[in-house]
């Protein structure tokens, strides 16, 4: 087993999200997160795809997401960064999270390539309306996986 030089971490205790811009002038990110700590997190913050409510009557969906409910599709919160749209929350599929949730390659950092970010309008997975909730009302910035690969060390 491979250790990092801080507090002698087995690297597979870690994961890197590495963000690839599509436009020349915005640069990419490149965060290196411990499992045991974001895995967690990452699974407490949850949104949900917020889409056009069938039953409404509201031609679309409101800025504060009037007009739109829950739909199927789950979103895990990764770091900020800038998106498209400026300084924004960052989130990837359940794809994605599926990926980074499974256990790791033993000997090396597992690295995970985001790239296409996507405004998205997401809401709290209840589907509820309330203060200090998430309803639709925020645009958020979408990440898709375009790669996994291992940052491989031999043990000696």
């Amino acid at each position: 087993m491979v250790f990092s030089a801080v507090n002698q971490v087995p690297l597979d205790k870690f994961f890197v999200l590495q963000l690839e811009s599509d436009t020349e002038n915005k640069p990419s990110f490149r965060f290196c997160l411990e499992r045991d700590d974001y895995i967690p997190f990452m699974k407490n913050n949850v949104l949900a795809n917020w889409i056009k409510n069938p039953n409404s009557r509201l031609p679309q969906i409101e800025t504060m997401g009037y007009g739109g409910i829950l739909g199927n599709e789950r979103y895990y919160s990764i770091p900020y960064v800038s998106g498209p749209a400026g300084e924004m929350k960052n989130f990837i599929n359940q794809h994605a999270f599926d990926l980074i949730d499974q256990p790791q390659f033993p000997f090396g950092i597992t690295v995970f390539t985001l790239r296409n970010p996507k405004i998205a309008r997401l809401g709290n997975i209840n589907g509820t309306f309330g203060v200090s909730d998430t309803h639709g009302q925020t645009l958020q910035t979408v990440w898709e996986l375009k790669t996994k690969d291992i940052l491989y060390k031999p043990h000696n």
